[in-house]
């Protein structure tokens, strides 16, 4: 989910009202224009959240006498481009610091209504609103000029590849034109939603494509009109553009930085009356125009905003005041185990990929694919939403290196996505599949046609619930006025749907509608807490709801639980502890909160997103930092925050003593506060509060320990097993080697799987065995093996003497002589021969196949293979020296 919120308000000093605002996206920047000549810049500099950041850089600049009402960035060149209603250009540019005029344009005949440079920055056209066109170039110079008769002009946008310039006529109309001026033909599809949107466009906006790599099929085009109709298209000749009406009067619409997401800025069309309150906000739409997210701004006329580079600020307008709101984008990103998945563009690839980091192991795996629609985490695993080469939609199921498991092909493009343990979900805003994962086993090896239906169920959003359909989808896509799916949330026995007006409540296991819940407004995120016995809804404004479900045996219609008394604003994230039904982290503005019931504790600050709340400790990762090197993620971008009781019992141990904390612990009992005293203890040496504790928590292991480290006598070797246990493996390792019991110090390594150190300890000393050094070659060779990093194993197989990985490793790498070489050292009994028959077999080497296959006696499969190769003269051959007759007959009835 994507939410957006207010975070800095700035009075300029002066009784002006602002008309416009245009955010540097390169080099960071700000231009503010208002009435009465102001026009300043300045720079924003601090933390993107908001937090402890002040202007620098302020400076005012003199020069128009009226209103300035356009204000553009040549962000290449570091340009400022301004414009005011005497129809005065001013260009200016930094110099040492301070910005100053470096050329003026007055054509003294009309205002500019619109400005645009093109995409490297070279050329700059201007509309004016009496129908005159000027483009010149980055140095001043007038490139070419032109009167349109007989219409104003409204706005004027470059196409991406600066091939096309359109033109927005007063009238309503579109034209398009060339680079150098001449007209093509109107804009082909205006006339299928003109009727519709009405004439008075507002803005329009063609996304630059210089940020990443365009893609032809999604929307790069937005005409916005003052009604609130909005039409999206491809380009200049999409024939089947997106429409749809915001209700806002649109003042202005922008696109983000990749051209996933843009806004739309205004206020809601009853604000026209004057007896009502006005209300300006900006809306959030993803490119195929699904809402997304809604800011509300204070104040009473607003009139622009700017998106700054990284898409995670926008200034605005509004009033004398300049606003800045955070954003925090709906990132496509889930945490399962130790893995963080999240997708990313390069900007020289049409392709998304995605990053599979496993941070405690520092080990990074990227896939690659058409699109990415959504993940979604599920247990150790994660489901992702694609689009394959071939154009078709499918739900890939992956482990934590990013290997598929399993996928299945569906009809539709999934952009919400909730797993359980036995069901994955994926829906659009009209369909629903649910992959029941207990009938995959007996899938894998069928053919794709037959895995596209097997354990798939469809269902179809009709009159306000789900029925089911097949495949191909044989419904029509529903009316636009119907509802339409906004969020999923599932769990092995239930099934939830968010509609734009309500959830609707299914059984998982053969989605029957159990009933319904109402909302205020639309749900965009559920989230069931492990027992199924409470339900957070946050919606599109940000606010979070909590409703509290019947035990799943007592669930009816007419009694699904209750709204609790609970409401928080500015949610943008929730994560529920899985050991406490009661117990869940959410993430506020910049804060983050822990809750037991409806009581929070006191807020830590963070802009992280949560991965994991789990023993008293909530892991997040900085997404923000992270997606700007996405290739080179590190460890830094975790945040580790404790609960308030972890805290307290952890300062009542440094400061006052294992007694004290105890006693707090059995007023405020959980398995994480006792593991930490039983540690603490421990490592002072209080074995029987250290038991006492371990007891408390279950902890079988550590309590055995404490036991071992009784009956130890040699205070090494007690200090070795504590070093061991808290993590300290070179330590234990070293007092271990101190004690003479260099045993246990290779088993520590063996145990821990560094077998490079076991070999590095085997060779330190003269009483190394043979079977250990095989064993360490062998392991070691199966590391490498696991991750592709087949050189090294075969070096480690061959010090091992393991042939038979040693021909796995070079099967991989293709390297047929080397395998031709070790048929030739192989007796006839040896269980590999065959083997390496069927590898020669599988790619074609019929001669070495045959070899192989003759040397362990089995003739018969020989021939087979000569005969699927077409290789007749072998076959026959061998048939005769064989005696095999029948074959004989067969091939020359084939012949």
């Amino acid at each position: 989910m994507m939410f957006v919120y207010l975070s800095k308000k700035i009075a300029i000093p002066s009784t002006s009202q602002l008309l416009c605002v245009s955010w540097d996206k390169e080099n960071g920047f700000i231009g503010c224009s208002g009435e009465n000549g102001l026009l300043k810049v300045f720079r924003l500099e601090g933390k993107e959240d908001g937090r402890n950041s002040s202007l620098t850089s302020n400076q005012a600049l003199d020069g128009h006498n009226g209103s300035v009402l356009v204000v553009k960035w040549n962000e290449l060149h570091q340009r400022l481009t301004s414009s005011d209603q005497h129809g005065l250009i001013i260009v200016w540019t930094l110099h040492k610091g301070q910005w100053y005029e470096e050329m003026i344009n007055n054509r003294n005949k009309s205002m500019v209504k619109g400005m645009d440079w093109n995409s490297d920055g070279r050329k700059i056209c201007i509309a004016y609103e009496d129908g005159g066109v000027i483009v010149g170039s980055v140095d001043g110079s007038r490139i070419w000029g032109k009167e349109i008769k007989g219409e104003t002009l409204a706005d004027v946008a470059w196409s991406p590849d600066s091939r096309i310039i359109l033109f927005a006529l007063g009238s309503g109309k579109i034209d398009c034109y060339d680079s150098s001026g001449n007209l093509m033909c109107p804009l082909e599809a205006q006339s299928k939603w003109k009727t519709v949107c009405g004439t008075k466009i507002a803005s329009m906006k063609w996304f630059n494509s210089r940020y990443v790599y365009p893609d032809p099929d999604v929307p790069s085009l937005c005409i916005s009109y003052k009604n609130g109709f909005v039409a999206l298209l491809k380009d200049e000749m999409d024939t089947e553009p997106i429409v749809f009406n915001s209700k806002l009067r649109i003042s202005c619409c922008q696109w983000n930085q990749n051209g996933t997401v843009f806004g739309i800025g205004g206020s809601y069309l009853g604000s026209a009356n004057s007896d009502q309150e006005i209300i300006n906000a900006i809306e959030f739409y993803s490119a195929y125009g699904e809402p997304l997210s809604v800011l509300k701004v204070p104040g009473k006329n607003f009139t622009s905003f700017s998106w700054e580079g990284m898409s995670l600020r926008i200034a605005i307008t509004v009033d004398t005041n300049l606003y800045f709101a955070t954003v925090r984008p709906g990132y496509k990103w889930c945490s399962f185990g130790n893995t963080i998945a999240y997708a990313f563009n390069k900007a020289d690839k049409l392709e998304t990929y995605i990053m599979f980091w496993d941070a405690k192991n520092n080990e990074r795996y990227v896939k690659s694919f058409r699109q990415v629609n959504a993940i979604c985490e599920g247990n150790e695993h994660c489901l992702i939403a694609a689009r394959t080469e071939e154009g078709k939609e499918c739900l890939i199921w992956c482990n934590t290196l990013g290997t598929p498991i399993d996928s299945r092909m569906i009809g539709f493009s999934a952009t919400y996505l909730s797993s359980a343990q036995n069901y994955l979900t994926g829906a659009s805003p009209y369909y629903v599949c649910v992959w029941n994962l207990r009938s995959t086993n007996s899938t894998f090896g069928t053919s794709p046609e037959e895995k596209i239906s097997s354990s798939v169920s469809y269902y179809h959003l009709k009159n306000g619930i789900l029925i089911p359909c097949r495949l191909p989808l044989d419904v029509p896509n529903p009316d636009e006025n119907n509802s339409k799916i906004t969020c999923l949330g599932t769990s092995d026995k239930l099934m939830l749907i968010g509609t734009e007006s309500n959830i609707q409540i299914y059984t998982a296991s053969d989605m029957k509608l159990v009933g319904t819940l109402e909302t205020k407004s639309k749900p965009v995120r559920l989230s069931l807490n492990f027992s199924v016995t409470k339900l957070a809804v946050i919606d599109i404004n940000g606010n979070l709801t909590m409703f509290e479900l019947r035990p799943y045996m007592e669930l009816t219609s007419d009694n699904l639980g209750m709204w609790l008394d609970f409401e928080r604003k500015d949610v943008w994230d929730i994560r529920w502890a899985p050991d406490n039904p009661d117990m869940f982290a959410i993430m506020e503005k910049t804060r983050m909160y822990i809750f037991r019931g409806t009581e929070p504790e006191e807020p830590q600050q963070s802009n992280a997103h949560l991965c994991s709340f789990k023993d008293l400790e909530v892991k997040a990762v900085q997404l923000d930092e992270l997606l700007k090197n996405p290739e080179f993620p590190k460890k830094d971008h975790f945040v580790t925050m404790e609960v308030k009781s972890l805290r307290d019992t952890r300062s009542l141990l440094q400061q006052v003593g294992t007694k004290e904390a105890t006693a707090f612990v059995e007023k405020h009992p959980h398995p994480r506060l006792w593991k930490l005293i039983g540690e603490t203890a421990l490592n002072s040496y209080n074995f029987e509060a250290a038991e006492t504790a371990f007891v408390k928590c279950l902890d079988y292991r550590s309590v055995k320990l404490v036991q071992k480290l009784k009956a130890t006598e040699n205070q090494l070797l007690k200090e070795a097993e504590l070093a061991a246990y808290f993590g300290d493996y070179e330590k234990a390792e070293k007092l271990y080697m101190q004690a003479d019991r260099r045993d246990l110090a290779v088993d520590l390594r063996r145990i821990l799987g560094e077998w490079d150190r076991v070999l590095h300890l085997l060779d330190s000393s003269a009483s190394s065995t043979d079977e250990e050094y095989k064993e360490a070659w062998d392991a070691l060779g199966e590391q490498f093996s696991d991750i592709c990093n087949w050189e090294r194993a075969i070096e480690c197989f061959k010090k091992s003497g393991n042939t038979e990985r040693l021909v796995d490793c070079y099967y991989q790498l293709e390297l047929f002589d080397e395998l031709e070489n070790l048929v030739e050292t192989m007796d006839n009994n040896n269980k590999i021969v065959p083997k390496l028959a069927d590898m020669f077999s599988s790619v074609g080497m019929c001669e070495l196949a045959t070899r192989c296959y003759l040397k362990c006696n089995r003739p018969r499969l020989a021939i087979d293979l000569c005969i699927k190769l077409n290789h007749w003269d072998s076959a026959i051959s061998l048939a005769q020296k064989y005696g095999m007759a029948d074959v004989k007959k067969a091939i020359k009835v084939v012949c």
